[in-house]
């Protein structure tokens, strides 16, 4: 049977069986879910499930692919309005649709996914926002190391937001780095 992925049918499973594992993540830690966990929480069979996964890193993938997809497309968006309305509007869609990811990126997620999503946040800074904003140091090791800067303190504010709850909106979070983070980084002798 060749798989629709246009199909309602296909679609309502998917998310099904998203649901399922999200359920589960706001139980225990990633490494303790099974793929027989998310099918009996999803109530599907397991052949119902590898209709859609491999395994549940596959699951994680797509679901990471989905979101990037849509962050790409909040970026275009919002590209003129600058590099804050973008940060706003993908914590605002992480906030309300990326339950899944913010789970993994917290206490219950998986270090080798938290590395993963590392991984690609430094890949999307350097192949996306880096050359739209014509970030560019004079070295291409300078490159690198400004690459990690940047990707690594953005993982940082997501992990820190999202292990305490979620409790500022994405505008508060960025005026919170704006006002009360980047001025005390500029003023101090920590990089001098």
């Amino acid at each position: 049977m060749v798989k629709n992925k246009q199909d309602q049918r296909f679609i309502k499973s998917q998310q099904r069986l998203y649901a399922a594992f999200e359920s589960l993540l706001r139980q225990k830690d990633f490494d303790a879910i099974s793929v027989r966990d998310i099918c009996n929480q999803a109530k599907t069979s397991r052949s119902g499930f590898y209709l859609h996964f491999e395994d549940k890193y596959d699951l994680v993938k797509k679901y990471q692919d989905d979101f990037i997809t849509h962050g790409m497309q909040i970026m275009q968006a919002n590209a003129p309005l600058g590099l804050q309305a973008i940060f706003e509007q993908v914590l605002a869609y992480l906030n309300t649709d990326g339950a899944i990811l913010a789970i993994l990126l917290s206490n219950h997620g998986s270090i080798d996914i938290q590395a993963q999503i590392k991984q690609q946040l430094r890949r999307n800074a350097q192949d996306n926002v880096f050359p739209t904003y014509h970030l560019q140091s004079a070295t291409p090791i300078g490159q690198r190391y400004l690459t990690a800067t940047v990707s690594g303190a953005f993982f940082g504010i997501l992990e820190e937001w999202i292990n305490s709850g979620q409790n500022e909106t994405p505008e508060q979070l960025i005026q919170i780095v704006s006002t009360d983070v980047i001025p005390v980084i500029n003023a101090s002798d920590l990089l001098k």
